[in-house]
């Protein structure tokens, strides 16, 4: 963890929701978060706003319509998988709502393709030097992420590959 400058604000974008499961509450509470990003939005009037993860993205798009501020929606997910209709529109009609769409791969930028022309490779950050020459140690490959979204994290593709790759460097 590491402390957050003092000139950032942490804001609670969710107002107070309803626990009630039925139709109409999930609308109500669609829509006061919808009007919750609005408002705080149009207040702090900031020169660009950022979001992260597909459902947040979709929030943020649609609550900044017709809001001068540039929004940046940050993907951290393959785009290679399988879609159903309502998360097909998210990635690829709404996103094109934002003034930026960050990805991580060279990969996802070429299967996008010209499906979003606003996206731009950003990969994750590396806290460490990368090593260069071969490893003293044991040679291990490790895939970590949420397995209830295995889909979403590319695990199938890496077990698909896996056959080709692992009688390359035994």
């Amino acid at each position: 963890a590491y402390e957050l400058d003092s000139r950032v604000s942490i804001i609670d974008l969710y107002p107070k929701r309803s626990d009630k499961r039925n139709i109409a509450s999930k609308v109500r509470n669609r829509l006061r978060t919808y009007s919750r990003i609005r408002q705080i939005v149009k207040e702090i009037k900031p020169d660009v706003a950022t979001s992260f993860m597909l459902g947040l993205n979709t929030e943020v798009l649609i609550s900044t319509i017709n809001i001068k501020t540039p929004i940046i929606a940050s993907e951290h997910s393959t785009f290679d998988i399988k879609y159903s209709p309502i998360k097909y529109i998210k990635r690829f009609h709404i996103n094109k709502l934002a003034a930026f769409v960050t990805i991580l791969t060279q990969y996802d930028y070429e299967f996008i393709g010209d499906r979003l022309k606003n996206k731009i490779i950003m990969p994750n950050p590396l806290s460490f030097d990368i090593c260069e020459g071969k490893d003293q140690r044991e040679q291990v490959v490790l895939a970590a992420g949420s397995i209830d979204r295995w889909e979403g994290k590319g695990f199938d593709n890496l077990i698909r590959v896996w056959g080709t790759v692992s009688p390359k460097f035994p």
